[in-house]
């Protein structure tokens, strides 16, 4: 008898179920990247295809994700633990992503759980009334609504992105599955 997957989403708590589904979404993307790196070779995140590497991918998601959070959605500094996980400005001066080299994938992990930590008890605590509230912003308004899918979105690219540079460079054959692992 075959096994079948049942796919349904997990919904973290939260003042609200409309917010408490974006997160859950938020949450598979994060799975789903997780179960797709959790398995490589420590050197695997630093083999450069096509300019660039999947440590700087995983660096870029968590950085893109706390600057996000803190500076639209909270419209605060970023908190001080920040230079700690970010100590290379994550952009060259041509506007590409920095290589991120030489760090275990246990400190891109550490990352990006520590980042969604911050954003998961950010917006288990918001209301349905602030989720959708406007920031005022110099060049932009957005409510943190928006934010999360835009989250959600970017990470999904960025996913893509790290599938096939682990295809190209033949860092694991044959293993990837896209709904299940």
């Amino acid at each position: 008898m075959t096994s079948k997957n049942e796919l349904v989403l997990s919904r973290p708590e939260a003042q609200n179920s409309e917010i408490a589904m974006g997160l859950g979404m938020l949450q598979m993307a994060r799975e789903r990247t997780l179960r797709t790196v959790e398995s490589l070779h420590p050197g695997s995140l630093d083999v450069l295809v096509n300019g660039h590497t999947i440590g700087s991918l995983l660096y870029h998601i968590a950085v893109v994700e706390v600057d996000w959070l803190y500076s639209e959605v909270l419209q605060q500094e970023l908190p001080a633990w920040c230079s700690a996980y970010f100590p290379i400005e994550h952009r060259t001066s041509d506007d590409n992503l920095s290589h991120v080299l030489g760090e275990p994938l246990s400190r891109h992990l550490e990352r990006l759980k520590r980042v969604r930590q911050d954003l998961l008890d950010t917006y288990q605590q918001m209301t349905l009334e602030d989720f959708g509230t406007l920031r005022k912003l110099s060049h932009y308004d957005v409510s943190p609504e928006w934010v999360l899918f835009h989250l959600l979105h970017h990470e999904s690219l960025h996913f893509g992105q790290i599938q096939t540079l682990i295809r190209v460079a033949g860092l694991r054959e044959g293993t990837f599955r896209y709904l299940t692992s």
